[in-house]
């Protein structure tokens, strides 16, 4: 049986978070070269003065106890999470892990009945990800960002 945790990153661990958007969003920059929206571009000091926001939560994703991915949360509301970003580190994609980090997100969180996020609609296997995942993309909600780069916001409601 596969194994999950969450660990709540630390000030100190920040420098590892930009290791981590470097690495998973690279590709996503190099297609798009969005210098607005990108995590790839993140500062050491915007993810601190992220982390220092009282919504904010940012958590090492585990699987058997190996380090995979991370997530930002930003609470909403006491039952409205939003996800901004997720990721799973490039070695450990197309493994089934970003699926299980958002099952695992809903078993961690129980009283969250309202998960939102966003993702470029451009990238198939990102929205394909999040409607197995049962993510409904709002339809009344899209932001083009840049000639060829959509922004779609979708919602899970439990």
């Amino acid at each position: 049986m596969t194994e999950t945790a969450f660990m709540q990153v630390s000030p100190t661990e920040l420098p590892e978070i930009l290791r981590m958007y470097q690495l998973a969003f690279k590709p996503l920059f190099d297609r798009y070269h969005d210098v607005e929206t990108t995590p790839y571009l993140e500062t050491l000091t915007s993810l601190t003065e992220k982390a220092r926001q009282a919504e904010t939560e940012y958590d090492f994703f585990e699987v058997d106890g190996c380090r995979v991915g991370m997530v930002r949360l930003l609470a909403q509301s006491a039952t409205t999470m939003r996800i901004s970003p997720l990721l799973i580190l490039p070695e450990y994609q197309n493994r089934g892990l970003a699926k299980l980090m958002l099952s695992a997100l809903e078993n961690h969180f129980p009283l969250v009945t309202c998960w939102q996020l966003d993702t470029i609609i451009e990238e198939p296997k990102l929205v394909h990800l999040y409607q197995r995942a049962g993510y409904q993309q709002l339809p009344d909600r899209c932001e083009v960002l840049q000639p060829g780069m959509t922004i779609g916001y979708f919602e899970k409601r439990l």
